[in-house]
């Protein structure tokens, strides 16, 4: 009789115990305010990656050769406004660092956005070809395209009208920028 009682209590116990193990990681730190975590990844990990990281870039086409695969109306995006465009990026940076990298804590790829100037301005700013590491670019690519035509603020003169390409890079060890897990 008293098996049957404390079976229910040892189960329930051993089922809370392995929720708790399995909640806990090594690599971050939960703050008493629901701050963000940062997520620390050791030297050797990166240097493992990094062979991995750069294959994928160095396989991606290069915007010259997207621009020449889509046909005569695309053209590579000047220097200027390239350096527009990625700086205007940063403002939908966390498709990449919260959404990409939520899901694929080694996210590499390029994409590269059109940019069309027509006679009403910029009437269209859209990831126009992307290749990604895994399948969680398309959640970058998707947030950057329903972002990117309302928060970028791009020039409405001295452009050329037409369809510009710009290329943008996304890799999880830039160390330019501090990476948080959301």
């Amino acid at each position: 009789m008293f098996q049957r009682s404390i079976r229910p209590l040892l189960a329930s116990v051993l089922v809370a115990s392995a929720l708790t193990a399995c909640s806990t990681s090594d690599d971050t730190t939960d703050t008493p305010d629901g701050d963000t975590t940062v997520v620390a990844f050791s030297d050797e990990y990166w240097q493992s990656q990094r062979q991995f990281i750069d294959s994928v870039l160095t396989s991606a086409p290069d915007v010259a050769d997207v621009a020449k695969a889509k046909g005569a109306m695309y053209d590579v995006a000047d220097d200027s406004l390239t350096k527009l465009v990625i700086a205007e990026s940063a403002k939908t940076e966390d498709c990449y660092s919260k959404v990409g990298l939520g899901y694929d804590p080694v996210l590499t790829g390029v994409a590269t956005v059109l940019v069309n100037f027509g006679a009403a301005g910029w009437d269209l700013i859209r990831v126009e070809d992307h290749k990604f590491s895994s399948a969680a670019g398309g959640a970058v690519v998707s947030c950057i395209n329903a972002r990117a035509k309302n928060e970028w603020k791009l020039p409405t003169k001295g452009i050329v009208p037409g369809a510009h390409l710009v290329q943008l890079t996304f890799r999880p060890d830039d160390p330019k920028i501090e990476r948080k897990v959301y």
